[in-house]
């Protein structure tokens, strides 16, 4: 009974954590590219 709301609390929060990793990627290299050029 407990299985499925845990594995969909988990995909949620994998989502959002990839977002989070993903745009932080973006930003970082937008700096970088500013500062190289």
């Amino acid at each position: 009974v407990f299985d499925i709301p845990l594995i969909w609390n988990r995909r949620r929060f994998l989502a959002t954590h990839n977002k989070r990793r993903l745009a932080r990627k973006l930003i970082e290299t937008s700096i970088n590219g500013k500062s190289i050029n």
